[in-house]
């Protein structure tokens, strides 16, 4: 009994330590150990990068009324079964792992939120941040942390 509760601490202070590292999963009979890596991953579940019109990044700069094609990258399996939440200030029209956003019509920084969520309980999200200016082109950009503050979108209006 004793070794089952220390089992089990044990096992809660590595799920609670909110690093990578991962437990072995328990091989279940005619279950493969690769079966079994799988689900232990899918609990585990992130997103890697998120695109936009193909550039890899945070945070861009861009101009009012654009077109931004989305598309995010998880650890997944390719043929697993997942949920996806796109949100953003202004119109975007999210699928699966990609989505369409158009920009505000007016300057200023802006967010676009992704969540993702398995089966098994596992989720996580990204927020990427758009510098809206005139005469912009789509680009990476560095933004301070100021800049991100007084962002618009889903990411400000939930952490309040």
């Amino acid at each position: 009994m004793r070794k089952l509760i220390a089992a089990a601490t044990a096992s809660l202070l590595v799920a609670g330590c909110g690093t990578a590292h991962m437990a072995k999963a328990p091989v279940r009979q005619g279950q493969t150990a690769q079966a079994a890596k799988a689900k232990a991953n899918d609990a585990f579940l992130r997103i890697t990068y998120i695109t936009a019109n193909g550039l890899m990044g945070t945070s861009f700069t861009a101009p009012p009324n654009y077109q931004v094609r989305l598309r995010a990258y998880t650890t997944a399996d390719w043929n697993a079964q997942l949920d996806w939440n796109w949100r953003a200030f202004g119109p975007i029209f999210g699928f699966n792992d990609s989505a369409t956003w158009t920009t505000p019509s007016f300057d200023g920084t802006y967010t676009v939120d992704v969540q993702v969520r398995n089966r098994d309980n596992g989720w996580d999200w990204k927020t990427l941040y758009f510098r809206v200016q005139k005469n912009a082109k789509l680009a990476e950009a560095e933004l301070d942390e100021a800049d991100k503050a007084a962002a618009e979108g889903p990411v400000t209006r939930d952490k309040q």
